[in-house]
């Protein structure tokens, strides 16, 4: 089940009516205690990169709530969070560089603003912050009105990352929520059977290009998944041939010369779009000419497909060469004058 529509109402409309789900808990636990005589299982993934679950429990849920951690996302996260808090405090430096310029933003309001600014743009490490301002106040005299009032100005600030903040302490650590009491490694297959659908879905979401997609009405759903389901299979099948490591296909050198004996080939384990950023490189080309009787040639020939395009098709079954040359000849129209002086006379 996706996390976007997983709320809590919804979840009990599912167990009322005898429904089991798995999904990722919308926010990470932050009460919880590791279930007695429970063990870390490690598993991995389609990149082969190590993953650990172990089942932990609730205070405030009796649902089955498996802990992941995953060392690849961890450093993915770090990466991420260290660019953001780079940024955010790029312009925290701007803001102070600002203070001490001439004509420099140094009104509390519109430094306030500024600040309210830069934590909309970096959400997820501003929290970790605590800024201080040095705020004084000034009479101002308007040369126009010679009226005098108060203001606010900012003389200087400062910020550190608040105690007890650490911003990358969660970092590669997420929850697995389900009414399942089953084993670790089997709720880890079923979400992996969601991640390969959202990928999937993803990816053809783009392809067929049926965006914009609006939610709002059951027929807009049900026109956004025709085309979405039939393709998902389509997809599926596919990636399943692939990743069979059966020795059965035949490689085109040997189709030709006669040897009809299998091989052993490795199994293809690419997702739908490098699957089909590699096809890609695969290319038809059309080559154009001319000769002495003004006709024009057209010559379509394919490129030779590179390794990893020769192992799809070796996979598949498919021929490295979709077409042999074909040759076309266009013959050049002839342009005639078209006769308008029938339109030319006068008529009375």
């Amino acid at each position: 089940m996706d996390a976007g529509i997983s709320t809590n109402e919804n979840l009990r409309i599912l167990k009322e009516n005898g429904f089991d789900f798995i999904r990722v808990s919308r926010s990470k636990l932050s009460n919880y205690k590791i279930v007695e005589g429970s063990r870390p299982v490690e598993v991995e993934d389609g990149k082969h990169q190590k993953i650990s679950l172990q089942k932990v429990e609730s205070e405030k849920y009796n649902d089955f709530f498996l802990k992941v951690e995953s060392q690849a996302k961890r450093k993915r996260e770090e990466s991420m969070n260290n660019r953001f808090r780079e940024g955010f405090e790029t312009g925290l430096r701007s803001m102070e560089a600002s203070l001490s310029r001439k004509h420099g933003i140094k009104l509390e309001d519109r430094v306030m603003e500024r600040t309210g600014r830069l934590k909309q743009k970096y959400q997820s490490v501003h929290r970790h912050y605590e800024i201080d301002y040095d705020v004084e106040t000034q009479n101002f005299t308007n040369r126009k009105t010679k009226e005098t009032s108060e203001v606010r100005r900012v003389k200087s600030m400062s910020w550190r990352v608040g105690e007890n903040m650490e911003i990358n302490r969660t970092g590669g650590t997420y929850f697995l929520r389900t009414p399942l009491n089953d084993a670790e490694t089997i709720v880890w297959e079923g979400y992996n059977v969601i991640r390969e659908e959202e990928s999937c879905f993803r990816t053809l979401k783009t392809d067929p290009d049926p965006r914009p997609i609006y939610h709002k009405t059951d027929d807009s759903t049900m026109a956004h998944l025709n085309p979405g389901m039939p393709a998902c299979r389509v997809v599926n099948t596919v990636r399943f041939q692939l990743k069979q490591n059966k020795e059965t296909a035949v490689s085109d050198n040997q189709e030709c010369s006669g040897s009809a004996s299998p091989v052993n080939l490795p199994p293809v384990n690419f997702c739908r779009k490098e699957t089909v950023r590699i096809l890609n490189t695969q290319k038809a080309v059309t080559t154009t000419a001319q000769n002495n009787c003004d006709e024009i040639i057209l010559i379509r020939r394919c490129t030779e497909p590179d390794a990893k395009v020769q192992a799809i098709y070796n996979r598949l079954n498919y021929k490295s060469q979709p077409f042999t040359k074909r040759k076309f000849v266009v013959h050049k129209s002839e342009f005639q004058k078209n006769d308008f002086s029938i339109y030319q006379g006068v008529t009375t």
